[in-house]
């Protein structure tokens, strides 16, 4: 990326709405990153909200042909008994690409307001150290609510930890269950 659509997506970046679904729209991407994601999912009246560390929509809010996707839409219906729709749906890195970088504050900041902004007044973590550590710039324990401007953020493991060893699932269905009863 050039030095000029740096300041380019900066500057959208700046200017952009972070609230309701319009926040993807026209979002300046290079051709490989078209398609693999969006800034995220937050309509009005969301009753709770998922993140992860990369997203799981693409521009249509369609979950993406992933198993992390596959997971997450199965956690809305059968768990929480909703709507994808009815979530809201954001993630630390706005494309595919992970790089923790000098850039890692900007994707927290950013996420951080989208949070704030948010209807939903509960969100799921998935990863504490892939994303609740970067967001609060210290270690957090799973299942242990953290409080973030009147929301209550709910750390446990990420998509990628729970593919490779499925025993994790009950201890992520115990912190599921516990942020349910906070809505």
């Amino acid at each position: 990326m050039t030095f000029q659509e740096k300041i380019l997506k900066l500057h959208y970046l700046y200017h952009l709405e972070l609230f309701g679904e319009s926040f993807c729209d026209d979002f300046p991407q290079s051709a490989t990153e078209k398609k693999q994601g969006i800034l995220g999912h937050s309509p009005k009246g969301a009753k709770i909200g998922f993140i992860s560390q990369t997203p799981l929509l693409d521009q249509d809010s369609s979950f993406l042909p992933k198993k992390s996707a596959q997971m997450l839409e199965d956690i809305i219906t059968k768990v929480f008994s909703l709507s994808p729709k009815e979530c809201c749906i954001l993630s630390l890195f706005k494309t595919s690409q992970i790089s923790y970088d000098e850039h890692i504050k900007q994707h927290a900041d950013i996420l951080l307001s989208q949070i704030s902004q948010s209807s939903a007044r509960v969100f799921i973590l998935f990863g504490t150290s892939e994303i609740a550590d970067h967001l609060f710039s210290k270690h957090t324990e799973l299942g242990t609510p953290i409080k973030f401007k009147h929301k209550t953020l709910i750390p446990t493991h990420s998509f990628g930890a729970l593919i490779k060893l499925p025993a994790l699932k009950k201890q992520t269905f115990q912190h599921l269950t516990t942020a349910k009863a906070f809505i």
